[in-house]
């Protein structure tokens, strides 16, 4: 992800090249991934009391909740955006670019 700063919301910023992950806090075991960082003190809450709709793992196994979605952490200036994260794109071209799997 290189070098580029992503936006985790509030003014809070991390390296791209320092995450790991990002992903939806809604699962049980991503739950419990929570749950054990909050014990370990190696939770960061950056959603100033809104519901957290993404978590983002670093290398140095932090845990860190936005509110924000894990899309818009995707969309950061100077980065491009994933094929996994996008839809129907326009190349080019102008032509539309189907993803795999659509």
């Amino acid at each position: 992800m290189g070098n580029a700063l992503f936006n985790l919301g509030f003014r809070n910023m991390i390296r791209g090249n320092s995450i790991v992950a990002v992903i939806n806090p809604e699962s049980l075991p991503i739950k419990r991934l929570i749950a054990n960082a909050k014990e370990n003190g190696r939770l960061h809450d950056f959603t100033q009391g809104r519901r957290a709709r993404a978590v983002v793992i670093d290398t140095s196994g932090t845990v860190i909740l936005s509110s924000f979605q894990p899309q818009t952490i995707g969309h950061s200036p100077g980065t491009k955006q994933p094929p996994s994260l996008g839809g129907n794109q326009k190349g080019s071209e102008g032509k539309k670019v189907l993803m795999q799997g659509e």
